[in-house]
């Protein structure tokens, strides 16, 4: 019984060891994920000039992404240094990308002049992984919606015209979900 207790005295001392022989490390690789090399700037419409609302911006490859406020303002922070593609997005827009030199502990502005897309709006992707994807980058398709189908079905929303999609259904004053 002694024997046992000496052994389990020594695993724990040799996992206290390891923990605290690794911890500077560990600490360390999080410390250089902070890059503090920030972007940020507004995005208006060439139209009119005004700001718009609700644009995606993403650094291309990345999960790193921002949507403008009500004044057009983006802000993304600790971005991977080198050589980086923006890219702004908006329903009814056409997508516009800058390409910069992304530097340590630096704060760019770019800003963004996108022309309204008068021939068509891009098509919805509806999938699970909260990441912008566009339809020719899409893991898993199923269907993509596009204003025909809102023309042919008479829809007057998103909701009633997925109710036109194969696997997917929508509900209103669902007893369920409370929704």
């Amino acid at each position: 019984m002694k024997l046992l207790h000496q052994k389990t005295k020594h695993i724990l001392k040799t996992i206290m060891l390891v923990t605290f022989t690794l911890l500077p490390i560990t600490a360390n690789a999080n410390g250089e994920l902070k890059t503090n090399a920030n972007i940020a700037g507004h995005i208006t419409s060439k139209a009119t000039g005004e700001p718009i609302p609700h644009v995606a911006v993403q650094v291309e490859g990345t999960m790193i992404v921002s949507v403008t406020n009500a004044e057009g303002y983006y802000h993304l922070e600790d971005l991977p240094l080198g050589k980086q593609t923006i890219e702004a997005r908006a329903t009814g827009y056409h997508a516009e990308k800058q390409t910069i030199e992304v530097e340590k502990n630096t704060k760019q502005t770019i800003n963004f002049v996108l022309t309204t897309d008068e021939i068509a709006l891009d098509e919805v992707v509806v999938s699970s992984n909260r990441s912008i994807s566009l339809r020719r980058n899409a893991p898993t398709l199923v269907n993509v919606i596009d204003t025909r189908t809102f023309n042919i079905t008479n829809s007057m929303c998103l909701a009633q015209g997925l109710n036109f999609q194969p696997g997917v259904r929508t509900e209103d004053n669902c007893a369920n979900c409370g929704f």
